[in-house]
């Protein structure tokens, strides 16, 4: 069964850290979201070239666990594997 989590305040240094240990334990994907009004600068580009290897699928939409946009531009939902 899939659970969804909450984080109710942005994670900085070794909270950020330690739930990104947690999830490669835990998680088997993992999604990134791209606001498609928002082109990505370098360093974003880069993350996305470096994970492309673990992409299960891309595709735009307007809804995502925790996130419904109501009209409007949709986003980028990027689906990635973390395990075999």
């Amino acid at each position: 069964m899939m659970k969804n989590y909450t984080i109710r305040a942005e994670p900085t240094g070794h909270v950020y850290q330690a739930l990104l240990g947690l999830s490669l334990q835990h998680c088997e994907t993992f999604i990134l979201v791209v606001g498609s009004e928002r082109l990505l600068e370098r360093p974003g580009r880069d993350v996305l070239e470096r994970l492309s290897p673990l992409v299960i699928t891309r595709s735009e939409e307007q809804e995502w666990p925790g996130t419904k946009l109501i009209g409007g531009p949709t986003s980028t939902v990027w689906r990635f594997k973390l395990s075999e």
